[in-house]
């Protein structure tokens, strides 16, 4: 891609918002672009990488890892989005991995170059800080949905680990039998270190799905099949 293309698409992205093309051209000599396959690793969980990264063309997927790897999808980015802003300032080490969803163009600026025009064009500082608060908030959703997915995941696993271990049966108006396991909200709240309104949350949820029924300290299993599948795909 030549220089003055790649100039153009920059002025696109909302990092560059406001800037003329004038302001770019001292450092026109150093912006790269390097187009990845499909499927392509464009930079990986816990390796630093010193290149902000402006998409061209394409269209980039990013998955979040926690510690203890688990992983979840955050978002897709496309045309004139830009990532790896927070590995400019320090030496910061990503938790997640971005990838090519498919082939996409990307224009690439080192850090220090980029430092250099941080310095030097005040608007892109001032966008920085804009799209980072927005960022910031963004991240914290994802987070959260993390959380509640462990949470739901070791819920399920308790109730039907106990299910296998200490099932009992009981008498019904309307069905023969039906299968449960005598167990409190509270109780399993405890083991869980979590509030017992967040187990009523997924308790309840379960409940309209079908899955279970609950009645006076008892968690009557209705659909073990669909639990079962639940617990696998929370695994993944």
């Amino acid at each position: 891609m030549d220089k003055q293309t790649i100039i153009e698409s920059l002025l696109k992205c909302k990092l560059f918002d406001h800037v003329v093309m004038a302001e770019l051209i001292p450092w026109q000599s150093h912006f790269e672009s390097h187009t990845y396959a499909k499927g392509a690793i464009i930079f990986r969980e816990h390796c630093r990488s010193d290149t902000l990264f402006v998409i061209h063309s394409g269209r980039v997927r990013f998955e979040w890892y926690s510690p203890e790897g688990d992983s979840l999808l955050i978002n897709f980015a496309a045309d004139h989005n830009f990532f790896n802003e927070v590995g400019m300032f320090d030496d910061w080490i990503p938790d997640s991995r971005g990838t090519a969803e498919s082939t996409s163009t990307l224009i690439e600026i080192h850090k220090t170059i980029f430092l250099d025009m941080f310095k030097s064009v005040p608007k892109i500082a001032q966008n920085l800080a804009r799209i980072s608060t927005l960022n910031s908030r963004a991240l914290t959703n994802i987070q959260m949905k993390l959380k509640t997915k462990k949470v739901e995941y070791h819920l399920l696993r308790i109730i039907l680990q106990l299910f296998a271990r200490f099932k009992q049966t009981s008498a019904d108006l309307n069905v023969a039998e039906l299968p449960y396991v005598a167990i409190n909200n509270e109780d399993l709240a405890s083991m869980l270190s979590v509030s017992r309104q967040t187990v009523n949350g997924f308790l309840n949820q379960w409940r309209k799905l079908g899955w279970i029924d609950l009645h006076y300290g008892k968690i009557y299993i209705l659909n073990l099949p669909a639990m079962q599948s639940c617990l696998d795909s929370l695994e993944d």
